[in-house]
C-alpha cells in the first residue's frame, strides 16, 4: 500500500488516463520529429521482403537504407528532448516503447495471417466431408 500513497485506484486510474492524454498531446505537436521512428519497423521488416524481390543482398540493403533510416530517425526523434521541450520519460515512451510496440504488433499480425493462410491452405486442400 506504501505505493498508493494514499490515493485510491480510481485516482490513480484517472492520473494514468491524464498521463496517456499528455502522451498523445506530445506526440501530435511533435508529429514530424516522432513519425520517421514510429515507421522504422516498416523499414525494418522490409528488410526481409525487399531484398529478395529485387535481387539485392541483404547486407547492402541494412547498410544502405535501414542503417541510415535508422540513425536519422533517432536523430529526428531526439530534437525535442535535446531542446528541452519535453522530458526524459516522454521521450523514451515515444521514441522507444512506441516503435517497440509497433514492431511486435507488425510481427504478430504477420505470424497471424500465415497461421491462419496455412489452415485455409489445409481446409482447401483436405476438405470435409460430412
Amino acid at each position: 500500500m506504501a505505493a498508493y500513497r494514499g490515493r485510491s485506484t480510481w485516482s490513480l486510474a484517472v492520473t494514468l488516463r491524464g498521463q496517456l492524454s499528455d502522451l498523445r498531446a506530445v506526440a501530435r505537436m511533435n508529429r514530424r520529429y516522432f513519425t520517421p521512428i514510429w515507421l522504422f519497423p516498416f523499414v525494418l521488416y522490409s528488410g526481409v521482403l525487399v531484398p529478395p524481390i529485387f535481387g539485392i543482398p541483404g547486407s547492402q540493403y541494412f547498410l544502405f537504407i535501414i542503417g541510415p533510416y535508422f540513425f536519422v530517425s533517432t536523430f529526428m526523434a531526439a530534437v525535442p528532448y535535446r531542446r528541452r521541450e519535453i522530458g526524459l520519460g516522454t521521450s523514451v515512451v515515444i521514441s522507444l516503447l512506441a516503435p517497440f510496440a509497433i514492431w511486435v504488433a507488425l510481427v504478430f499480425s504477420m505470424i497471424g495471417l500465415l497461421y491462419l493462410l496455412s489452415a485455409l491452405a489445409n481446409l482447401f486442400a483436405h476438405p470435409v466431408h460430412s
